[in-house]
Parts: structure tokens; sequence; C-alpha cells
């Protein structure tokens, strides 16, 4: 993410927010890509209200993992209605649908043809995160799932007697 980054020619920042949960040595590589670049922020550890507020204020949320179960964070990021750019692992894949952009994964050049296009075209950043949002509610309401798992278990009692 960090490379692809570095190569575009852009006014926006490129915040970095989560903990290092790989070795203090990976963290320590990671800020010498950044050098001086002062379009690079680490925020460490967020949640609560400043997590809401990068949500929100965001113009793109990008996923680069190469490895995820089921991606909360990427579910998050829509239900904010951000326009995401993810990996193409089948796990965000099956998330993001046609509701957002992809990239190869591990591949910087693909992220960085991605991170180029939505920053010349805002309109359609702009539409990506309306059909994310109104996607994920639809989709992901917990009200519904729980309505459904409780039919599923009572189908299930209700053979049983």
């Amino acid at each position: 993410m960090i490379q692809a980054y570095k190569r575009l020619k852009t006014d926006k920042k490129l915040v970095v927010a989560g903990g290092a949960s790989h070795s203090k040595e990976y963290e320590k590589f990671l800020k010498t890509l950044v050098e001086d670049n002062k379009g690079i922020i680490f925020t460490g550890h967020v949640e609560g209200r400043e997590l809401s507020e990068l949500f929100s204020n965001a113009y793109t949320y990008v996923l680069p993992s190469e490895v995820e179960g089921m991606p909360i964070a990427l579910l998050e990021a829509m239900s904010y209605g951000q326009c995401v750019i993810a990996s193409d692992i089948n796990e965000n894949l099956e998330v993001l649908e046609d509701k957002g952009f992809s990239f190869i994964s591990g591949d910087i050049e693909s992220l960085y043809d991605i991170l180029a296009y939505t920053d010349a075209h805002p309109q359609e950043v702009a539409a990506q995160k309306m059909m994310a949002e109104q996607y994920i509610l639809s989709q992901y309401d917990w009200d519904r799932i729980s309505y459904e798992t409780e039919e599923i278990y009572k189908g299930v009692l209700k053979d049983k007697v």
C-alpha cells in the first residue's frame, strides 16, 4: 500500500490505522518506507469516535490484506458508505461483489492503477460510496440475520419433535 501510494501524485493523505499485528521489526520497516513523506500518517490503534471519524471522512478505504477470514473492517467501511479498494482474495470479493474496486493481491502496480483511477474519478468514487452503504445495510442487517437464524433453529427443533 505504501509503495503504491508513494507513486501517486495526489494531495490526499494515506492514513494507516491500526496497531502492529506483526513484529516490531516489520513496523519499523514500514516506517522506513515512509521516510519524510508528510502524506502518510500512522495512527496506531483507533476505536470509538476516532475510528468513526476516519471511516466517515475517508475518500476511499483500502484493504490490501493477503489473508482474511470474514473481513469485518470491510463490512464496517462499507456500512459507513466508503468506496472500497480491496485485494482480490475470495473473502474480500465475496463481500465486495461489484460494490467497489479490487486489485491483484500483492501486486503494487495493480493497486497503484486503482488508486490513480479513483483519485482521478471522484464521481465514480461517490457512486460506489452510495452503492456500498445501501448494499451492506440490506445484505448484512443483523435484525434480519438473527431472525433467519432463529427460524433455522425452530425448524431444526421442530424436526426433532
